[in-house]
């Protein structure tokens, strides 16, 4: 790995040392608690190098850690070094958790910061019993990068565009009936939504934000008479702003959520999902919380009839892509010519030729001999290896289309 984070660990340390920190945990997610998230909210592989989907990173005055899972042990190891940082592999009897680490690494009354919009409310609420417990000072509010990231990425600006309802199977307005019915069977008013997944199923909404993600970047809240999503007004044309009013679904500015929340009536009792809403999300909202597990997330489970016939039929167009990548495979094999990127680019290509395609749903693995080992290997034009008859090649892809998602695995 380049050597570039060293100085940008420098200045994080800098900022540090001006508001009086003496360590920072960053995780690797965004303020909806994205697994995978827009590129703006990189900030723990633009500061330790690592990109794997799973990983936190914490960096004190003198020292700095990579936590990741087993799946991303190899790849860490690769990344972080001469990095500045030092790899901790969950899991392992021998591996402290990051909290242990910090409590047995830092002097008393130590000040330890996160920045809250990246944590869910539950588990931030958690580290900050715990270190203020142990005589450490916690702080929810640090966000050094805004600064120190020199050409950091716009939050996306991409069109959102209409999931039909003839692949939905279920209109906004039923939906939000289901939704309000189950609020209010937990003694609440109303439902506050931060994660992407869930307001892109309720509002019957897709986009193209998160690279093989079809999901738009905003909040929503609902209740009885109103249907709010808070999001940027250039992702809305026309065709989708008339589709919403429509709805009755007003649009507020994507960064109005905290002063909305604050501004709710005191009394009223508002459903979140701790583990899906941010910390500082949380701590803006004025009503009283009633926590739970999101009511969406088991109703989206559910699928109706129209999705499992999409799902059904778009497997079936996957297929064919398939078997045409495999015969075009056994016939350019002995070129020399067919690589591990070559194998992605002509399944992409493959697939794209099917209907209702709208791209990839994650990035293709395709491994062959000993990269086929490495979990969730990515192959870059330095690993890029030929594929040869002898030997195995594992390949791990799957597209997104209108009507369903595909991840199908062959070796």
């Amino acid at each position: 790995m380049s050597k570039s984070t060293l100085p940008r660990l420098k200045a994080l340390r800098d900022e540090m040392g001006k508001a009086g920190i003496t360590a920072f945990i960053i995780p690797g997610t965004d303020p909806h608690q994205s697994e995978y998230y827009a590129s703006h909210w990189a900030a723990r592989t633009w500061i330790s190098g690592f990109d794997g989907s799973a990983g936190t990173a914490v960096v004190t005055t003198n020292q700095a850690g990579l936590w990741t899972d087993s799946r991303y042990f190899l790849q860490a190891a690769q990344q972080l070094e001469d990095s500045g940082f030092e790899l901790f592999k969950e899991g392992l009897p021998d591996t402290p958790t990051i909290e242990q680490w910090l409590l047995t690494t830092l002097p008393q009354g130590a000040t330890i910061a996160i920045d809250g919009t990246l944590f869910g409310a539950s588990k931030a609420a958690a580290m900050k019993q715990n270190f203020e417990s142990h005589g450490f000072r916690f702080v929810s509010d640090f966000t050094p990068f805004d600064s120190i990231w020199e050409k950091r990425p716009s939050i996306p600006k991409n069109e959102a565009f209409i999931h039909d309802e003839k692949y939905s199977g279920e209109s906004i307005s039923d939906k939000m009936a289901r939704i309000m019915e189950q609020v209010r069977q937990a003694g609440a008013a109303a439902l506050l939504l931060a994660a992407l997944d869930e307001i892109a199923w309720a509002f019957n909404i897709r986009g193209t934000d998160v690279e093989c993600n079809p999901v738009v970047i905003c909040y929503a809240y609902i209740d009885d008479s109103r249907r709010i999503l808070f999001i940027d007004k250039a992702k809305i044309n026309d065709t989708v702003c008339q589709y919403l009013q429509k709805n009755s679904v007003e649009i507020m500015p994507y960064e109005n959520i905290f002063d909305f929340v604050a501004a709710l009536p005191a009394e009223k009792k508002v459903f979140v999902d701790t583990n899906k809403i941010n910390y500082t999300l949380l701590n803006k909202l004025h009503a009283i919380p009633v926590s739970g597990q999101s009511p969406i997330a088991l109703l989206k489970s559910i699928k109706n009839e129209t999705q499992l016939a999409g799902t059904r039929e778009a497997m079936i167009r996957d297929g064919v892509a398939l078997v045409r990548f495999f015969r075009w495979l056994e016939k350019n094999i002995d070129s020399g010519k067919v690589t591990e990127i070559t194998v992605a680019e002509k399944l992409r290509e493959f697939r794209s030729q099917q209907s209702l395609y709208v791209g990839e749903s994650f990035a293709t693995i395709a491994g062959f001999n000993e990269h086929g080992a490495i979990v969730h290997y990515s192959a870059t034009p330095e690993s890029n290896a030929i594929i040869s008859r002898k030997g195995f090649l594992l390949i791990d892809s799957g597209a997104q289309y209108l009507d369903g998602t595909t991840d199908i695995t062959r070796t």
